[in-house]
């Protein structure tokens, strides 16, 4: 009789009803380490795809930036030449063999003539201006040389400056549109010989690590320069300059090499 009484206690009745659901209580002790091992892989991985999305996004940025710098540069160069060639003027020195020569003088690696120095328009006069591929260390690189234009009579200039246009070149070769002395028929060559003309046409083709640039032709204006420079005429009526015996060009201890 008083296990009944017990069973069908009224406290004991509620007792069971305040008692918590063992779900219940497991909720309210917190995660399994399984739970939390889950967890923390997720979040591993999602910050791994966020970071490597931010790698690859910064390198293509780079990449991108690389490439408008090299195009960037490529047409600063090839304004250069532009303007350098078309600017050239068209003069002429004396040589006891061959007579009046042009000054323009061209092999496959080296391009030399006479004009304003464009890129420091605040000095003023003329220079002799070089296009020279130069093989050093295993690497071509694509340089440009000027020094003062000196006429006859006055004191050479010694001092030369210099700057690298591009490096790692792989290729860079001049050639040259006109008619050999005598000639009739223009064509393309790589050595200009002519000493009474320049060419028509100057193509410059550079090939680079990265890959050819577009091939470049430039189109020269021969005129002579305003004031016959060193007095005299040379040929077809243009301005002579007579710089005595040296064969040389003037100022350049060092011939342009065939």
């Amino acid at each position: 009789m008083c296990a009944a009484f017990l069973k069908e206690s009224p406290s004991r009745a509620v007792l069971s009803r305040l008692r918590p659901e063992r779900g219940i209580l497991r909720h309210r002790q917190g995660f399994t380490l399984v739970e939390l091992l889950i967890a923390m892989t997720l979040v591993g991985m999602i910050l791994v795809i966020l970071f490597s999305a931010l790698r690859l996004s910064t390198r293509s940025w780079e990449a991108t930036e690389k490439r408008l710098a090299a195009v960037e540069k490529v047409r600063a160069i090839e304004g250069l030449f532009r303007r350098q060639i078309r600017e050239q003027k068209l003069l002429f020195y004396s040589d006891p063999e061959r007579g009046q020569v042009a000054t323009f003088a061209g092999t496959p690696n080296t391009m030399q003539f006479v004009a304003p120095l464009l890129t420091r328009l605040g000095l003023g006069g003329l220079y002799w201006i070089i296009f020279e591929v130069i093989q050093e260390g295993g690497e071509s690189r694509l340089v440009m040389r000027w020094w003062p234009y000196r006429p006859a009579g006055q004191q050479e200039v010694e001092e030369r400056e210099e700057e690298v246009l591009l490096k790692a070149v792989e290729t860079a070769t001049f050639s040259y549109f006109g008619r050999e002395v005598g000639g009739t028929i223009p064509e393309w060559r790589g050595h200009w010989e002519n000493p009474q003309e320049p060419p028509q046409l100057v193509r410059v083709e550079v090939h680079t690590q990265n890959g050819a640039w577009p091939e470049l032709v430039v189109p020269i204006r021969t005129e002579p320069s305003e004031g016959g420079i060193g007095g005299g005429l040379g040929m077809g009526g243009h301005p002579a300059i007579d710089f005595g015996s040296d064969s040389s060009f003037p100022g350049d201890a060092q011939p342009i090499p065939e």
